[in-house]
């Protein structure tokens, strides 16, 4: 199954920043990289957090929680208008003293005008074929380059950069149709398989390519990666367990299945008869979503996006644990 990463209208933030670099190398715009390479104190967004901004002024991406942006995009056109790539604090201890953060902590920023656009494709690239891939950048000395898979090096702020979060919803629908809403929302590859007509309609409507299917033996699971989580919005119970055999049988980080408890119960028992062990069992978020007493599709399906996140942000490789790593011996 193919990820559909349709763009969300009226979206006004993006957390990918680097096709908006893409797009404007192409038209022969100069651009600055600005990344979040150390925090002192509290801060809302972790290093490795990055903002893209182009000679005309128009930037995506977001550093800390809004606070510092337009200071940020100004010093990026200044280092563009200059070519001029410079490690820079904001807050404690910076050299702005009319410039504060409302946390009272401080961050070091790299603003980079340096990059290469092949260098930027390769980065796109290894996202589109979900290869973990690591940006190296030496804020000393003014290089970078990359390096294959997760890795760490001294005196080097490393940026990695996991393949999307991509969610497989099955099913039929209002929530369905809620859920992929608000995934995209939150820049998540979506595959939407239903063997409903009107959903697979709905869908349509609003942007996205579901996949039709007469039969759920007929969808394709075994693309799921670590990097994937699977919904089942199925209100055919009877036939879902080959569907989540299939799905326990991959890394899937996240699995979540429509339905109450005892049709969750009901549920465990057929695939336990079905030879499938007591730890993938335990994988299945059954009923899915967190209890928050949701009534209505879009809560419903707020209660699903707001379990799979927080499983999503416990993987190892959803966090900028390696940038955080250097960033500590940069500034010690």
């Amino acid at each position: 199954m193919a990820g559909d990463l349709s763009a969300s209208p009226g979206a006004i933030y993006t957390d990918w920043v680097l096709p908006f670099l893409d797009e404007a190398m192409a038209q022969g715009q100069r651009v600055a990289l600005v990344t979040l390479v150390g925090v002192s104190g509290s801060s809302p967004r972790p290093p490795g957090s990055q903002l893209a901004v182009r000679e005309d002024g128009a930037s995506v991406g977001l550093i800390s929680g809004g606070c510092v942006e337009p200071s940020l995009v100004l010093d990026a056109l200044q280092a563009i208008r200059e070519q001029r790539c410079h490690l820079e604090r904001y807050g404690q201890g910076s050299r702005f003293i009319d410039l504060r953060l409302p946390c009272g902590s401080a961050i070091d920023v790299y603003f980079d005008t340096g990059l290469n656009r092949d260098l930027v494709r390769d980065l796109i690239a290894a996202r589109e074929e979900r290869r973990p891939v690591t940006l190296a950048i030496d804020t000393r000395h003014h290089r970078r380059w990359l390096v294959a898979g997760e890795t760490s090096a001294p005196d080097v702020f490393l940026r990695p950069y996991a393949p999307p979060c991509r969610i497989s919803i099955a099913g039929a629908g209002h929530v369905m149709v809620a859920l992929a809403n608000l995934c995209r929302l939150c820049e998540m590859e979506l595959d939407l398989v239903s063997t409903d007509r009107l959903t697979c309609h709905l869908l349509e409507q609003h942007g996205f390519r579901p996949h039709a299917v007469s039969a759920w033996a007929q969808a394709d699971w075994q693309s799921l990666d670590r990097w994937s989580g699977a919904v089942l919005l199925s209100h055919d119970h009877d036939d879902e367990a080959g569907v989540l055999g299939a799905i326990l049988d991959t890394p899937a980080f996240y699995v979540g299945a429509l339905g109450s408890r005892r049709t969750h119960a009901r549920r465990l028992d057929l695939l336990r008869h079905m030879g499938v062990s007591e730890e993938a069992l335990a994988r299945i978020h059954g009923p899915v979503g967190l209890p928050i007493g949701a009534m209505t599709p879009p809560e419903i399906a707020a209660a699903i996006l707001a379990e799979i996140i927080a499983q999503w942000r416990a993987q190892p490789h959803a966090v900028s644990g390696q940038a955080a790593t250097s960033m500590a011996r940069m500034h010690a």
